[in-house]
């Protein structure tokens, strides 16, 4: 279904992004709340409003992982570990933006729309839960001991990557239980939803 195929590729995109940059950054650097919404909104406009929330935050994020690389400092643990933390919290926080741009486009007008938005809206949270989460460990990343702290800031990388792979699943899942026709051709005729 290319509705799943465009979430599972965002979520897939900015989670390779996000894992692999934690974890090179790492090995390079360090070696040794609902917002007011549409009540029905045509599947065309409400996946072009979505995609667009989507592909915003991936390349926020993207960004945001590439300057983690050049500002991570390999000479100071406490500088690394506070410029990690706020890669962390920037991506929290382009999580939320995101979070409310998708609740702004309403709910699809298709059968199941409001289950979908529902489910929808339940998903982003969570991976917003996996991002929070792994900021709260980067907080006790070691400020003394170099292997420790690359240990650990690896770690937190592929628990993103791990825990944002079985996030994949459950858009599987979510298309599984409310198919829409509509909202798949809506995402096909609409170039952001492809990366365009």
């Amino acid at each position: 279904m290319r509705r799943n195929a465009v979430r599972r590729t965002a979520v897939t995109t900015t989670t390779a992004t996000l894992a692999a940059t934690i974890a090179g950054a790492v090995a390079l650097a360090l070696p040794a709340a609902g917002s007011a919404a549409r009540a029905d909104t045509a599947p065309g406009p409400w996946a072009e409003h979505v995609c667009s929330a989507l592909a915003s935050w991936s390349a926020a994020a993207e960004q945001k992982s590439a300057a983690l690389k050049k500002d991570l400092n390999p000479e100071s643990l406490p500088q690394s570990r506070a410029v990690f933390s706020r890669f962390l919290d920037d991506v929290v926080r382009e999580t939320d933006r995101m979070i409310v741009r998708v609740d702004i486009a309403g709910t699809p007008a298709v059968k199941s729309g409001p289950a979908i938005r529902q489910r929808l809206r339940s998903l982003l949270l969570r991976a917003r839960g996996l991002i929070a989460a792994a900021r709260r460990t980067a907080a006790g990343l070691s400020l003394t001991d170099r292997a420790a702290f690359a240990k650990g800031a690896t770690s937190i990388g592929n628990t993103i990557g791990a825990q944002f792979d079985s996030l994949g699943g459950a858009f599987d899942q979510l298309d599984r239980a409310y198919p829409s026709p509509e909202l798949d051709r809506a995402i096909t005729a609409a170039p952001v939803c492809q990366g365009g």
